[in-house]
């Protein structure tokens, strides 16, 4: 069965079109389904500031440090005045020098988007365990120039890029377990299945429809990524954004192309799916409030 990719495209064409974003890249893996293996992108290979998604490259560098015994998950760390930044996360309003253990940091990271918890990990592997995690994997357009400032770049300070094919690479092997050890990958599996942010793909999932994944935010940016595991096969899907209009909107609109796919590939059907707008509740009992911030 071939599958029908032209709906993807006319949502986001439409969307386009119609100003709820400026625009948008599309990248989507399957397994299984009623078309087996495939692979379709929209703008793939194009570069968008990166915001919050990029600490997905970050959790595979903290993986295989752990691997190499560089790092142990009990290791604990404090974070630096420098580390501490404005934006999305916790951190920055509890107890200053207060100590977690690296795999605290990473569920802080992943699960609420910490941007002090993401600098104290870059700190711990360095810039450099993260830009090779980006070269292995041959990542051409994803690049983490810099820890997170808690504001946007401005004039010529770097900036942190990615794009819809890398995005999907990287949680691809993530769920492949290629990205570091088995059990390592199964450790970052566990954290993308705490994410918070469920308000864009996978708001409108069919039941039976697992989410794991990572969002990514900045002003007039709207980013999500998941692994979404259906009752007959896998759907990867990443979406990116920029001049978004309105980001409820946008939302929405994230919601409306994962439900899509997933029912294109086949890997869930109609019948099973949410009525529009229902959001998908948390399955991790820890759950703490991440405001979007600029990142």
């Amino acid at each position: 069965m071939t599958t029908d990719w032209a709906r993807l495209d006319d949502l986001a064409t439409t969307a386009e079109r119609e100003g709820v974003v400026g625009r948008m890249a599309i990248a989507v893996r399957v397994h299984g389904g009623s078309g087996g293996a495939s692979h379709w992108d929209r703008r793939g290979d194009e570069a968008f500031l990166s915001a919050s998604t990029i600490k997905v490259a970050i959790l595979i560098a903290v993986a295989r440090a752990i691997d190499a015994g560089t790092l142990r998950h009990h290791d604990r760390r404090s974070a630096r005045p420098e580390d501490t930044i404005s934006g999305s996360g916790v951190l920055k309003g509890m107890e200053p020098g207060l100590s977690l253990t690296i795999d605290d940091h990473a569920y802080l990271m992943i699960a609420v988007s910490d941007n002090t918890a993401s600098n104290v990990l870059i700190a711990a592997v360095g810039l450099a365990a993260v830009q090779a995690v980006t070269a292995d994997l041959g990542l051409t357009q994803t690049h983490l120039r810099r820890p997170f400032l808690g504001v946007l770049p401005v004039d010529d300070l770097p900036r942190n890029q990615i794009s819809a094919r890398d995005f999907v690479t990287m949680l691809a092997a993530i769920a492949d377990s290629t990205a570091a050890s088995p059990a390592a990958c199964q450790w970052m599996r566990d954290l993308l299945r705490a994410q918070q942010h469920v308000e864009r793909l996978g708001r409108d999932l069919p039941h039976g429809v697992g989410f794991s994944g990572k969002s990514g935010s900045l002003d007039g940016t709207v980013h999500d990524g998941a692994i979404l595991d259906g009752p007959t096969g896998q759907v990867i899907i990443t979406v990116l954004t920029s001049g978004v209009r309105n980001d409820f909107e946008a939302d929405i609109l994230l919601g409306q192309l994962a439900r899509t796919a997933v029912l294109i590939t086949g890997i869930a059907n109609e019948n099973a799916a949410r009525p529009a707008g229902q959001i998908r509740p948390s399955s991790d009992s820890r759950r703490v409030d991440s405001s979007a911030g600029v990142r």
